[in-house]
């Protein structure tokens, strides 16, 4: 458990630069800080009431940083932060499967499972760590509300890009 939290606590401190560093968040630090951690948080473990209603008590104010997070996603250096923390994972992940037993794996599952390699493994993580920071930010704007968050997440809702519209299809149904 003590590397899920390291883990998180990395992606927080990364991501609290990147959103403090975007042109929208300069004017607030409290707000570029509520909003990674959202970003952050919400990645993987859960939105809390109180998560929730730090964002929601940010108001029109967020808006921006999440319609930046979302447009843009994480940076160069959270993504590599969940590169680091991905290779952690598959340090544990290989050395769980160089034992057979107990797994409940066929053969040619433990095979393939054991053929998966920290490019793969990584790759896979970065990915979904982008999304999910994506989705996040589509999530925000739900709990948001506001004129141009509506008109955000109808735009994305409209877009075709999967899983984004069910999300912002999700956060208009929020919002309403």
């Amino acid at each position: 458990m003590r590397s899920a939290r390291t883990t998180s606590v990395g992606f927080a401190t990364v991501a609290v630069l990147v959103v403090a560093a975007s042109a929208a968040a300069q004017e607030s630090p409290e707000v570029a800080s509520a909003v990674s951690r959202w970003l952050v948080q919400s990645c993987g473990v859960g939105d809390g009431p109180a998560l929730v209603q730090e964002l929601a008590a940010l108001g029109s104010a967020a808006v921006p940083v999440l319609v930046e997070a979302y447009e843009r996603g994480p940076v160069m250096s959270a993504l590599r932060q969940s590169d680091r923390a991905a290779a952690r994972r598959f340090t544990l992940y290989r050395r769980r499967l160089k034992r057979s037993d107990g797994l409940g794996l066929s053969a040619a599952d433990l095979a393939r499972a054991r053929s998966v390699t920290l490019a793969q493994f990584t790759g896979r993580a970065r990915r979904s760590f982008a999304m999910q920071y994506r989705g996040e930010a589509l999530r925000g704007l739900g709990v948001l509300g506001g004129t141009r968050a509506v008109g955000v997440l109808r735009s994305v809702a409209a877009s075709g890009e999967a899983p984004f519209v069910a999300i912002a299809r999700i956060a208009l149904q929020e919002i309403q």
